[in-house]
Parts: structure tokens; C-alpha cells; sequence
């Protein structure tokens, strides 16, 4: 006599970041800059994301951090991240990088 299990073999969560905008591309020392990203869930069940703002340079200590939850297969969720503008005359390159 045999003896059977079933095994469920459950899908994974994989993310990509599109639609990164920033609000203004010239602000005024302490202005409020707006970036926006989508997080597409581009896997095979749902799942959640954080994502990272890096300022000037990747992977150089994570700005400001963001989490999206129940994020369902082949959907997306908005993440908006906002900072003030630094001094006059600083050029800023900003990353919305998946951590």
C-alpha cells in the first residue's frame, strides 16, 4: 500500500521600479522635492517591496525607505518620497533603487 503527500509549489514575489519622476528639476534651496515610482510585481504570487531613495549616489546610505505591501501579481503600487532641497548650487542625482 502506498502512502501519497501533495507538495504546493508557491510562486515568488520579483519586483522591477518604472515611471521614476521628479517633481522639479530646478528647486530653491528647502523646497519640497516630489520623486514618484511605481513598483510592478513582475512574479508569480504577491508580495512586498521596499524600496530606497539614494541621493548623488547608489547604495550610499538609503535617504529615505518606503514598503509596499499585498503588492498582487503583474500590479503596481505608487511609492512617493519627498526631501527638502539642500544649498544652492547642489547638483542632485536621485535613485529609486529596490533594497
Amino acid at each position: 500500500m502506498a502512502t501519497c503527500q501533495t507538495v504546493t509549489v508557491i510562486g515568488t514575489a520579483s519586483f522591477v521600479v518604472e515611471n521614476v519622476n521628479v517633481d522639479t528639476m530646478s528647486p530653491h534651496p528647502g523646497d519640497t522635492v516630489t520623486v514618484t515610482g511605481s513598483v510592478r510585481n513582475t512574479g508569480t504570487a504577491a508580495g512586498t517591496a521596499t524600496v530606497a531613495l539614494f541621493i548623488n549616489s547608489l547604495n550610499q546610505g538609503a535617504a529615505f525607505q518606503r514598503t509596499v505591501s499585498n503588492v498582487g501579481v503583474g500590479q503596481a503600487a505608487s511609492v512617493t518620497i519627498t526631501f527638502s532641497a539642500p544649498a544652492a548650487g547642489s547638483t542632485l542625482n536621485t535613485c529609486i533603487q529596490l533594497i
